[in-house]
């Protein structure tokens, strides 16, 4: 079993003893270690070391989270960072994910839920909680395009399969979502996605989104 190291970073002690608990619970997560800011962290990473992926509360003391994801993406490039926070307004969700963030979790998730977006981060999907997901998708469909999904399949090799589920990943499914919806394992579509990426050359539904507007 390959492991997934963490790091937290969080300032409220209670969520941050809850986060660790949480990871260390789980025999696939290895917690590398959990910061109450920004600066923190910073010193030990990557210097001290580098972990596969970062929780990150956006509203830290000192330097924000968001100004931490725009360093971490200079100095630790290949770090996923997922945003885990109260915040859902489309102001906060934008400039994190413009500044380099990988997933975007509120902290009204349950354990579960986050676990799953760490699997999914790590086979290379971008997590999301089901209302900042509508919240981009939204964002996207305000400017009047024509579908590029048609010419998608020719563009970059796409089965018909992965078109279809392209489809529903630009519309906001989440990867369950979409299983539920073509009676395929949420397993199944998580290895599909991962070839759509492959072939499109993207790490994030965000990054097929733009790439599809190109």
């Amino acid at each position: 079993m390959d492991t997934i190291s963490i790091a937290v970073v969080e300032d409220r002690e209670q969520y941050r003893a809850l986060m660790q608990r949480f990871v260390t619970s789980k025999a696939d997560l290895q917690c590398l270690g959990i910061y109450a800011s920004a600066e923190e962290a910073l010193e030990q990473i990557p210097s001290q070391y580098t972990p596969d992926i970062i929780l990150m509360d956006i509203d830290l003391p000192g330097i924000s989270g968001t100004e931490a994801v725009r360093i971490l993406r200079q100095i630790a490039p290949t770090v996923e960072i997922v945003m885990l926070t109260i915040f859902e307004d489309n102001e906060n969700v934008f400039e994190a994910l413009r500044s380099g963030a990988t997933g975007y979790i509120l902290k009204t998730s349950d354990a579960q839920e986050v676990y799953e977006a760490i699997i999914t981060l790590k086979n290379g999907g971008s997590p999301m909680s089901d209302g900042i997901a509508r919240k981009v998708v939204q964002f996207f469909h305000k400017v009047p395009q024509k579908s590029p999904l048609p010419e998608a399949g020719q563009e970059y090799n796409l089965t018909n399969r992965e078109q279809e589920i392209l489809h529903l990943l630009v519309k906001g499914y989440r990867y369950k979502e979409i299983a539920d919806k073509i009676f395929l394992s949420p397993e199944t579509i998580r290895k599909h996605i991962h070839n759509i990426y492959k072939k499109m050359e993207v790490h994030t539904r965000i990054d097929a989104i733009n790439k599809l507007q190109g």
